[in-house]
């Protein structure tokens, strides 16, 4: 698994964009936009942490074989991460 580095991340003034129905052509799946070194927000359980800003190692993939994580979080066969 990767590193742990605590960061500070600037907050920047942005506009959000309302859009209708019918302005949605296509609807993009999270997975579907993860690629290496993509930004990912994680909400963390931790009362005291709001989220998890992560850098993606690569595209989601399928287990070939059960496996647990640093957390303790059990994974079966066939669960795409």
């Amino acid at each position: 698994m990767g590193e742990f580095k605590d960061i500070t991340v600037k907050l920047e003034k942005c506009q959000r964009e309302i859009l209708t129905d019918d302005e949605i052509e296509e609807v993009a799946e999270l997975k579907d936009m993860v690629h290496k070194d993509a930004p990912v927000a994680v909400v963390a359980a931790e009362p005291e942490e709001d989220y998890y800003l992560l850098n993606a190692s690569g595209p989601p993939e399928i287990l070939s074989v059960s496996t647990t994580d640093k957390w303790g979080v059990s994974y079966p066969t066939g669960t795409e991460v």
